[in-house]
């Protein structure tokens, strides 16, 4: 017979976690000790495998089910651990007595890609061709987009670079793939790629995190197979475009006739999987970022993250909630760092690595959130070291820069970087490099900070891209391919000249 204490705690065992729990052998029976502590249990003699459950009362930490084996002489080893972020055994014998101490750490974020690729792939959940609505050019306009861009991202999802694997995400190989020349990005008035394969060997997978209602509800994550999991691991953390922009919420994208956040179709294809692959060569269509594939073509090895936002945010949140709460992404992030560690069977350390941020377009708005709202905030002085700007606009750049710079002046030891890419100069790119240099494309070293400017108009694209093909482009690449062609391809740059 051996007893068994079960406490219950945070990922890292610093915090305890008021919990349920109850440990039941293979057939249903109870082995709680009656009376007795709640948490506090009686192995019989000739039991072969129990199993812990684990039910958190504050809804910020997920359930865990966690299966022991009971060895010869009692002992207890782990052969599954559940949606728990560790399990630590400690066997406690004394003579006669033998008992143990199973410390279960609980996590705020599991693995739910087969739920994510089930939203893509299941066909009574991809959305049906949205009907014409007369009278509303706009609107038309729309819904023509809208259905355009679901059509072609149901045919990439059937291609022979999916990124999906049956239950399970993957990185195909892509080849030739362009990609920009990090070296010497712009070269004789034209910008400069190279072309080749690129092959991520990486773990891709989303979470979800805990809670109700909570934003953001899932987080992709692409970590490098070269990264190791015992170690404070390098993280690049991308905001991509808000998706309110996208839609009118009736009948576009994200409307409430479909699978709701964060499992609908176009929240799964549209803000997870774009972000992380290339539904089609940038060169041709340079709406998807593929970062995983632009962090591997800049040499580096580095993680990738992408939270999932809403385009339905509540009254008193944004859509990207509280991803614009530096303890909050802190705590995320080390959160993610231990589910990647238990999923390598190594130990979680307890500090993150160096960590750069990224926004595109209208998420400036939220990267600004981060800055403004976070001031001297641990993380952000001792733990982000990069900021990358992908094509904020004017006014956003405006009420941004204030608070850029002020971060930049709360890293020590002038550590910190900054890379703007823009589609042209403009006058709020001064505070950065001055004068502001008006033909293009440029990239110029900035001359108030550690850090560059670089930008590049509709026409530096389409000169550059015939050039890159041999044949003028079949696109005009003007406006909005430009804006993201930046975000499809300079990251790059940005994560070649990193400290990485």
């Amino acid at each position: 017979m051996i007893s068994v204490l079960v406490p219950t705690t945070t990922w890292d065992a610093s915090t305890t976690v008021e919990s349920l729990v109850s440990v039941e052998t293979p057939d249903g029976v109870d082995l709680a000790v009656t009376p007795g502590p709640p948490d506090l249990f009686t192995i019989p003699d000739n039991t072969t495998e129990v199993t812990i459950t684990v039910l958190p009362v504050p809804d910020q930490w997920w359930r865990a089910d966690v299966v022991l084996t009971v060895g010869p002489g009692g002992t207890l080893s782990v052969k599954d651990r559940g949606d728990a972020a560790a399990v630590d055994i400690v066997m406690l014998v004394t003579g006669a007595y033998a008992g143990a101490k199973v410390v279960v750490r609980l996590s705020r974020v599991k693995v739910v890609t087969d739920q994510v690729v089930a939203s893509v792939t299941t066909p009574d959940r991809v959305p049906p061709i949205i009907p014409p609505q007369p009278g509303d050019r706009a609107l038309a306009a729309m819904i023509a987009n809208t259905n355009a861009e679901r059509q072609l991202a149901v045919r990439s999802l059937i291609s022979g670079t999916s990124p999906v694997a049956g239950k399970k995400l993957h990185l195909p190989p892509l080849s030739p793939l362009p990609t920009i020349d990090p070296a010497r990005p712009v070269s004789g008035g034209l910008l400069t790629f190279n072309v080749g394969a690129v092959a991520p060997a990486n773990d891709t997978f989303v979470v979800e995190v805990a809670g109700i209602g909570n934003v953001p509800k899932t987080i992709a994550v692409s970590w490098p197979d070269d990264v190791p999991r015992d170690q404070p691991a390098p993280m690049y953390v991308y905001y991509r475009h808000a998706p309110r922009q996208e839609t009118d919420l009736m009948v576009g994208k994200y409307s409430n006739t479909l699978d709701g956040y964060p499992y609908g179709f176009d929240y799964v294809y549209f803000c997870l999987l774009t972000c992380l692959w290339y539904s089609f060569s940038p060169d041709l269509l340079p709406y998807s970022q593929g970062i995983p594939y632009q962090i591997e073509a800049s040499g580096k090895k580095v993680v990738t993250i992408v939270a999932c936002p809403t385009a339905r945010p509540n009254n008193k949140s944004t859509q990207f909630g509280d991803w614009t709460s530096a303890d909050f992404v802190r705590d995320l992030l080390l959160e993610i760092q231990a589910l990647a560690a238990a999923r390598g069977g190594a130990k979680a350390p307890g500090t993150l690595g160096r960590v750069a941020v990224g926004a595109f377009s209208s998420s400036h708005w939220h990267l600004l959130n981060l800055l403004k709202n976070n001031k001297g905030h641990p993380f952000l002085t001792g733990t982000v070291k990069e900021c990358y700007l992908f094509d904020p606009d004017n006014i956003v750049l405006a009420d941004l820069m204030p608070h850029l710079l002020d971060w930049y002046k709360g890293v020590p030891a002038n550590a910190a970087i900054i890379r703007l890419y823009n589609h042209g100069p403009m006058p709020e790119q001064k505070p950065l490099i001055s004068p502001v240099p008006t033909s293009t494309p440029h990239l110029t070293t900035a001359t108030t900070v550690n850090g560059t400017v670089f930008a590049a108009a509709s026409g530096d694209w389409d000169r550059s891209i015939a050039a890159l093909r041999g044949k003028p482009s079949k696109r005009a690449w003007t406006w909005p391919d430009q804006h993201f062609a930046i975000a499809a391809f300079m990251l790059t740059h940005a994560i070649a000249n990193s400290g990485f």
